[in-house]
């Protein structure tokens, strides 16, 4: 774990289109949030009440409440590439999802001002999408516990 004063953000690469992208680094709150959520409270309970009160929780857990939110929602929406509208979490959790949604993303983009610059798509061959094809008709065996 690096410095929490460090890079927010990770740069790497879309596992479809394979262009430059980044999301940033923190899925939930860190030690760093957490002490500004408390800094903050006691300096609102001071300014509201004048003295610490206990209502100073009630400050901390809103606060924590809300940077979690805003934490988790920013580095969701970073995860799903500008280029080609692939998203990671969508894919593991329904592929089929996942290309409906850079199909729609990649037509979106055809028809728009946004195809400024060429994506690298990934390039099936003809022995591979035969060999798709074959695993698509066979019937799938159910496991049973």
């Amino acid at each position: 774990m690096g410095s929490p004063f460090g890079s927010r953000k990770i740069n790497n690469y879309c596992a479809f289109c394979r262009s430059p992208h980044w999301h940033y680094r923190h899925r939930n709150l860190g030690v760093l949030h957490i002490g500004i959520s408390l800094i903050s409270s006691v300096l609102i309970s001071l300014y509201a009440f004048g003295e610490l009160d206990t209502r100073l929780t009630l400050f901390f857990v809103v606060g924590l409440f809300i940077s979690e939110i805003f934490t988790q929602v920013r580095w969701r929406l970073a995860l799903a590439c500008r280029q080609c509208g692939f998203d990671p979490v969508i894919y593991k959790k329904n592929p089929a999802d996942a290309v409906k949604i850079v199909k729609a993303h990649l037509d979106r983009r055809q028809h728009s001002s946004m195809a400024l610059r060429p994506l690298k798509l990934p390039v099936l061959s003809s022995h591979r999408a035969q060999a798709l094809q074959k695993t698509e008709n066979q019937p799938r065996l159910s496991k049973q516990i």
